[in-house]
């Protein structure tokens, strides 16, 4: 990371032993917001959806002192959930992230919390293999919400063992349907695919048509991986429109919860009888 660059996080202030909270738009912009965090800190990426309540939790339990918001994507609870912290007393600094425009996907500026202090000391941030560079947050669905660390060399290794599982090649072409706030799409799109030395594309929110438009558009996709509502919203959309898929998919990865074989059968028939990847 180049220092004073427009991604540098030490210009925030931030360590690398911190816990930097952020809220990206979906998109590319989500998955260069957490490569570039993760590489220099731990990245605690949250649903821009989250209600203050929640997100308070989530500063207190990651015990955070740096939210990055994007210009981009409005995120209600969580800011006033940093302003209640600011205000309560806490440091806790606010900084925003600029989003670039459409022939730039993905890129941003970092802009400093102006209440922050100044220096002019940038030493470039780094994180190693033993470092926690990614934290989540758990559904809560039974208990209150528990943050689970990762190490940077446990979800690289689940990016390479994923990558050579499903023999994913630097030619291929992933397209990402996922909200980048899980390891779902973290891991199965963007690390899957960086491990290849492939490429990825992201749809900024999934909708049927936006996904089946999106694999006929350059670059075309050669593969995607999604849970089963994904799989069969689409199969649905295509069938009720009476559509034809345009693709150039030669294979897709189901994951999550389990795919039922009449349900596998209708998504590889719609596109094709191409393989379908389970876990």
């Amino acid at each position: 990371m180049h220092a004073g660059g427009k991604g540098d996080l030490s210009a925030l202030g931030v360590k690398t032993s911190d816990a930097v909270i952020y809220v990206a738009p979906g998109g590319a912009v989500a998955a260069v917001a957490f490569l570039t965090i993760a590489s220099q800190c731990t990245a605690a990426p949250l649903d821009l959806t989250v209600m203050q309540a929640d997100a308070e939790d989530a500063i207190e339990q990651f015990e955070a002192k740096h939210i990055i918001l994007f210009d981009k994507a409005p995120a209600d609870g969580i800011r006033a959930a940093a302003e209640a912290v600011k205000a309560a007393g806490k440091i806790m600094y606010i900084h925003t992230a600029k989003a670039g425009d459409d022939a730039l996907p993905g890129l941003f500026e970092l802009i400093p919390d102006p209440t922050m202090p100044q220096t002019s000391d940038l030493i470039p941030l780094e994180t190693g293999e033993d470092d926690v560079v990614l934290l989540l947050r758990t559904s809560g669905t039974t208990s209150k919400p528990k943050g689970v660390p990762l190490r940077q060399s446990a979800i690289v290794r689940n990016g390479l063992l994923l990558s050579g599982t499903i023999e994913i090649s630097k030619e291929d072409v992933c397209l990402n349907a996922m909200p980048l706030f899980h390891i779902g799409g973290l891991s199965a799109s963007v690390l899957a695919t960086l491990a290849s030395g492939g490429s990825v594309t992201c749809l900024d929110s999934f909708s049927a048509e936006k996904f089946n438009a999106a694999l006929a558009a350059e670059p075309q996709p050669t593969w995607y991986s999604a849970v089963p509502t994904i799989h069969m919203a689409v199969v649905n959309y295509l069938k009720d429109e009476k559509i034809a898929p345009n693709h150039s998919l030669r294979f897709i990865r189901s994951g999550a919860a389990a795919l039922t074989p009449a349900d596998g059968e209708a998504l590889s028939a719609c596109y094709g009888n191409i393989p379908i990847h389970g876990n």
